[in-house]
């Protein structure tokens, strides 16, 4: 993601850039979604059956929390660079969802 951020800052490509932001915004939404604690938990319980459409995925780890927010900080580098404030808010948010992530998972621990 980091490369494909860097080409568009690279070439001035605006468009990619906003659906490149959505992309990611998306792929944020499902993790919090079906790979939360409590989706893993209804797993555990045998409420649900576990959701294939994050396998393979270990979960909120810290090397997973501190790549989304390296992604999501190169992304605000580079809103700001083509000038895309409003996704630059978008992306400010979602760095606040994550750091409430991380915060709930020390708070667990």
């Amino acid at each position: 993601a980091i490369r494909a951020l860097e080409f568009c800052a690279e070439y001035k490509r605006r468009t990619e850039f906003k659906r490149l932001c959505d992309l990611l915004k998306q792929h944020l939404d499902n993790l919090k979604k079906f790979g939360g604690a409590a989706a893993m938990a209804r797993v555990e319980e045998g409420a649900a059956k576990q959701n294939n459409k994050i396998r393979g995925w270990e979960g909120w780890t810290t090397d997973a929390i501190e790549l989304h927010l390296e992604t999501r900080f190169t992304q605000l580098e580079i809103a700001s660079t083509l000038h895309q404030y409003n996704e630059g808010f978008k992306v400010v948010e979602e760095i606040y969802n994550i750091l409430q992530i991380s915060h709930s998972r020390r708070k667990a621990s």
